[in-house]
């Protein structure tokens, strides 16, 4: 469903236009033209799969017609809201992929250090025992913060992302804000 409510003087639609755009799909498309002049060449109606409704065809429309078009208008609507939805999380939990690599670096890196110190006195087969196991055991241990970090990040609790982000480390870099940036995506898809 497309809605234009556009000021043109020309149409900024036209067959060409809806061709480009859906390439070689022929799902259904509904264009609500609710301006004037038109934005919407009327040769579209002739479109297979393509219903052009502009303010004539909603004047002369008998109830039953625009309640059928509200309801269309009310699914599209959810369904804008729930992909908005869906990109905003996707888009939280971004900053996460980068503070959960710095957490299990930071932790791996501690247990390495002390793995530099068994490598003088261990045979290599156990080193390498050890080494396994250790890196095993850290990888255990940072599930729970990782997991919680992840949790941070889509809900915007950008306190908790940098002290679990920072749990085994020094680094004082911050993690990007993604509730600012989620905020803005919201207020745009309103």
């Amino acid at each position: 469903m497309v809605i234009l409510g556009a000021a043109a003087p020309h149409p900024l639609i036209d067959r060409a236009t809806i061709d480009a755009a859906r390439g070689q799909g022929q799902e259904r498309l509904l264009l609500l033209d609710l301006c004037l002049p038109r934005t919407v060449d009327p040769a579209v109606r002739g479109m297979p799969a393509v219903r052009l409704v502009d303010l004539a065809d909603l004047r002369t429309m008998n109830l039953n017609d625009i309640g059928t078009l509200a309801e269309d208008a009310a699914i599209a609507g959810r369904i804008v809201e729930e992909q908005v939805e869906r990109f905003v999380a996707w888009l939280a939990g971004r900053p996460a992929a980068e503070a959960v690599r710095r957490l299990r670096a930071d932790s791996e890196a501690i247990a390495r250090g002390e793995l530099d110190v068994l490598r003088r006195t261990l045979p290599g087969e156990v080193y390498e025992q050890v080494e396994r196991t250790l890196i095993r055991a850290v990888h255990k241990l940072t599930h729970g913060p990782t997991r919680r970090l992840v949790d941070a990040a889509e809900a915007g609790d950008q306190q908790l992302v940098e002290l679990l982000t920072n749990l085994f480390g020094t680094s004082t870099e911050p993690v990007t804000d993604p509730v600012a940036t989620a905020n803005r995506i919201r207020a745009a898809s309103v």
